[in-house]
């Protein structure tokens, strides 16, 4: 049988013959310090790796939906939404940029919803969109709450079927915290807000993730991918277990949830993280709760 393989007609080289020509090259200089990269999260990085390096880590070989989780923690709908945010106070001018982006290949639209006061500005900004096929993620808004009440209506009134529409808001008390140093409406006021929302939702919108936990907040404030991921799920943790107590649904609470994490150069360690954040959040045996979902932004988005 033919070898079709690149570079085939040549012969193999050892790892040993490697690192003999790259000792030599490096004229005594030390190896670690001149070839070996050390990231911020204390992971050293080798200046190559070959096959033998993949020899002995079983989880390469295991399915999406089963331990540790490395491929997606679910069997089928893994992708990944292409995500355009507009941050166009203007609702007329938003719809315009958002058709463009859709029409661009857009599956994913972040609206800012800071002008939508009517079901005549939410009409406006959401004129052409079909939000069945399209996920609305709306932003900036002052009154989440009144905005969901406004985007049922307007969905019932075009025709759709609320409980199949996707999308997120980005109501997040951490972040506020974080920035200014208090809750927004105290601890206990946003506590209540985030009880109301996830209600609202169970019952109208199931599909929505209407609470944030935005970990690229930590990334912009210097955070490593190890204390970003730590910290945002430690959050997203203690917001389901508040819930809880106040007497939502596990499986609400948990639904209900948007975790967005920062990018940033670090290749090596983002891509790590994507595929532990996944298993992090995987569900046990001890609960039916759905994880929430995770997700990756550039920028972060004002409450």
């Amino acid at each position: 049988m033919e070898d079709n393989r690149l570079f085939s007609e040549f012969p193999p080289v050892s790892t040993e013959k490697w690192e003999e020509v790259i000792n030599k090259d490096l004229k005594g200089a030390d190896y670690e310090k001149k070839l070996v990269w050390r990231t911020l999260e204390g992971f050293k990085v080798k200046p190559y790796y070959r096959a033998e390096d993949l020899e002995g880590l079983e989880y390469l070989d295991s399915n999406p939906g089963e331990k540790p989780y490395t491929r997606g923690k679910q069997k089928s709908g893994n992708e990944w939404e292409v995500r355009q945010d507009i941050r166009i106070p203007d609702v007329v001018e938003a719809n315009r940029v958002a058709m463009d982006a859709v029409e661009r290949g857009a599956t994913s639209l972040g609206l800012c919803a800071k002008n939508v006061k009517s079901l005549d500005d939410m009409a406006a900004l959401l004129k052409g969109i079909y939000i069945n096929a399209v996920s609305v993620n709306f932003t900036c808004s002052e009154d989440y709450l009144g905005l969901l009440k406004i985007y049922v209506e307007y969905a019932r009134k075009e025709g759709y079927n609320t409980e199949e529409l996707c999308g997120s808001c980005s109501w997040d008390m951490f972040r506020h915290a974080l920035k200014h140093g208090k809750f927004h409406r105290g601890e206990e006021g946003d506590l209540e807000m985030a009880k109301q929302l996830v209600e609202y939702a169970s019952k109208e919108l199931p599909k929505f993730r209407v609470l944030t936990v935005d970990g690229s907040l930590l990334n912009s404030a210097g955070a490593n991918a190890v204390q970003e991921l730590g910290f945002t799920l430690a959050a997203a943790n203690e917001l389901v277990s508040r819930l809880t107590d106040m007497g939502v649904k596990m499986e609400h609470a948990a639904r209900s949830i948007a975790v967005n994490f920062g990018v940033g150069s670090t290749y090596f360690t983002e891509m790590a993280w994507s595929s532990t954040s996944p298993s992090a959040t995987a569900p046990t045996s001890s609960s039916s709760a759905p994880p929430p979902a995770a997700g990756t932004s550039r920028c972060t988005t004002p409450m």
